[in-house]
């Protein structure tokens, strides 16, 4: 891979950092109700269609773009 190549796939791989916050804050938003108190609740909450998606793009998203960040600013670091 020439050196432009792999250093615009540095900067793509940094902006992950970013937006792995973003989407993480993004998913940690909305409270659940407390499962002690009111288990009927919490039980339609965390078995939801829109906490099921809020979950797989916010919070499994974010980690891999995670990983992705933190190889790109090891191989900035080179």
């Amino acid at each position: 891979m020439s050196a432009p190549n792999a250093t615009n796939w540095i900067r793509i791989g940094l902006l992950a950092l970013p937006v792995y916050g973003l989407l993480t804050f993004w998913a940690t938003l909305e409270s659940q109700p407390d499962q002690t108190k009111d288990p009927e609740a919490w039980a339609r909450f965390v078995s939801s269609t829109s906490r099921l998606l809020t979950h797989l793009f916010g919070s499994i998203g974010g980690t891999i773009l995670a990983i992705f960040g933190v190889f790109a600013l090891g191989a900035s670091a080179l």
